[in-house]
């Protein structure tokens, strides 16, 4: 299985396909535009940004869609950040539905309902009981 984004630690190579959570477009100091991406797989979310962004790449590179990463995780401000080094759309053989990169829970969702379920049981108190059981 390939590794996700937060497996890589600061200073990894990284080639992975992710989620474009947010593009903005941005003006540098020397006044050329760069991109300021959030990407995200199911692990969670970085930042990256795409220095000198072309017009082609600002109408590419869109939030929604999956591209093929290649980069290397750094810090910023003790921050950690995505150093781009290429990126383009993922294809159809590679695997560009959105859904498959959302964030998510470590357990399945049927798994946590069962152990809260077990949990609001144990509660004694009828009108404890109710109060719970009604939200």
């Amino acid at each position: 299985m390939a590794k996700r984004l937060f497996e890589y630690q600061n200073g990894d190579e990284m080639k992975l396909p992710v989620l474009v959570k947010s593009a903005d477009v941005r003006v540098a100091k020397n006044g050329k535009k760069f991109i300021a991406f959030v990407l995200q797989d199911t692990s969670g979310h970085l930042p990256a940004k795409m220095w000198d962004a072309s017009d082609d790449a600002i109408a590419q590179f869109k939030a929604g869609e999956v591209v093929q990463l290649s980069g290397k995780r750094e810090l910023y401000h003790d921050n950690p950040q995505i150093k781009i080094y290429g990126i383009r759309l993922a294809t159809q053989e590679e695997g560009n539905n959105p859904q498959k990169f959302l964030e998510r829970a470590p357990e399945a969702p049927a798994t946590m309902q069962d152990e809260i379920n077990d949990f609001v049981f144990e509660i004694v108190n009828p009108n404890w009981n109710r109060i719970v059981r009604a939200y």
